[in-house]
């Protein structure tokens, strides 16, 4: 059963490029996920993907807790966002034609390169933002560009965390905020990509609720609408108890089983 952890593109093209890494294979390899992620579902609007492999700091791990399934409208309401996002980028790409002939240049090239995500957040809100007049285009596409910039800035904060001595304690400021990031993100599938859960919801608040043993943050994966949630915490035992109070008080709280689904422990690379 799918659980909306393998079905994330960006999961698929981060496996491919550790294992292009550590086999050798052609990064051609990793661009033939991209493209049969797109032909396939025809989502051209997946969210920004890191074009290197990234490993945790030393001490920190990532683990998934499946919500037990998928909410029964989940096809229905991807299918409204994947109609949503292309037309937001339609609607933004006339715009900067626009732009370009009040300048008395012609636009030929999408500046996006076929990705929302590609589009500068600050851009966006400035010139673009304020033309999505349609609630379900705007939120899609608020989705998309923003999550682009938490993505950067949390592979910024784990990879400055993993530059620093195991011993210093900015290592876990760092990954707090990168944590943090984690719950934005989720609450930006849930209120403008509309592909959140209240299974999922339930599990990030339980997360969060447990920070002071080890936890720093989570967010529902894959397409979203129920399936499994990824939660950021240390790699010590503290946290895996966290972690199985969290499924018990699920199992109370919503008459649903969680399991764990994934373990990424650190690298033994700092």
């Amino acid at each position: 059963m799918d659980m909306g952890l393998g079905s994330s593109s960006a999961l698929t093209m981060a496996t491919m490029r550790n294992l292009a890494e550590h086999f050798g294979i052609s990064e051609k390899s990793v661009e033939l996920c991209k493209s049969v992620e797109r032909d396939v579902t025809g989502n051209l609007y997946t969210s920004y993907s890191p074009d290197h492999s990234f490993r945790l700091p030393s001490g920190f791990q990532i683990i998934g807790i499946s919500s037990g399934g998928r909410d029964k409208d989940a096809d229905e309401r991807l299918e409204c966002h994947l109609r949503a996002a292309p037309a937001a980028h339609a609607m933004i790409f006339d715009k900067m034609r626009d732009m370009g002939r009040a300048a008395s240049r012609e636009l030929v090239d999408d500046p996006m390169r076929g990705h929302l995500a590609n589009l500068d957040p600050d851009d966006y809100k400035k010139f673009f933002r304020s033309y999505l007049l349609d609630s379900e285009v705007l939120g899609a596409a608020d989705h998309h560009v923003l999550e682009a910039r938490r993505v950067r800035q949390f592979l910024e904060f784990v990879e400055q965390a993993r530059s620093l001595d195991p011993d210093d304690k900015q290592r876990y400021i760092l990954m707090d905020k990168a944590g943090h990031l984690m719950y934005a993100s989720h609450l930006s599938y849930m209120n403008d990509a509309r592909l959140g859960s209240e299974e999922c919801d339930l599990l990030v608040k339980l997360v969060r609720e447990r920070e002071k043993s080890g936890l720093y943050g989570a967010r529902i994966t894959g397409r979203g609408c129920g399936g499994t949630v990824a939660a950021l915490g240390e790699d010590h035992e503290r946290a895996n108890i966290a972690i199985r109070e969290i499924m018990e008080e699920f199992r109370k709280r919503s008459n649903a089983i969680a399991s764990l689904v994934k373990i990424q422990p650190a690298s033994t690379n700092q």
